[in-house]
């Protein structure tokens, strides 16, 4: 059965994720942009990985190493 959430429910909900974050510790980290190294390692992923479709058995995923 779906519940109806109001707003006054996501506020309730927000305050106390705020406080039980600060009562464990942890700080929001902002990550400005990604590091040189994440971003090599998915340009290198999208160089050997492919997608084609077939008739016979659908989606066919492949790493081509």
């Amino acid at each position: 059965m779906n519940k109806t959430t109001t707003l006054k429910d996501l506020a309730n909900f927000s305050q106390k994720e705020t406080e039980l974050v600060s009562q464990l510790g942890f700080k929001n980290k902002i990550v400005e942009s990604p590091s040189k190294k994440s971003v090599d390692f998915i340009l290198n992923f999208s160089k050997v990985y492919s997608v084609r479709k077939s008739k016979n058995i659908g989606i066919i995923e492949s790493l081509l190493n």
